[in-house]
């Protein structure tokens, strides 16, 4: 999975690169730096290499972007 900050001036919120044979619905599973395990789904209508923008200060809905 590639992980890479969206934005330098709001580092909490970062871009996702779908990791292959992942869809709609499928999660992913993420460690913090304070080692907190975070579920993100992966949002419908995206596939393999499509990028979408997550919040991680705040994995609501609201807050996972379709990048594609």
């Amino acid at each position: 999975v590639e992980v890479k900050v969206a934005d330098e001036l709001n580092p909490d919120v970062v871009t996702i690169t779908c990791p292959e044979d992942f869809g709609p619905g499928r999660l992913l599973y993420m460690k913090t730096a304070n080692g907190d395990e975070l579920e993100i789904p992966i949002p419908d209508g995206l596939g393999t290499d499509d990028e979408f923008d997550v919040d991680m200060g705040n994995l609501s809905d609201d807050h996972i972007e379709d990048n594609s």
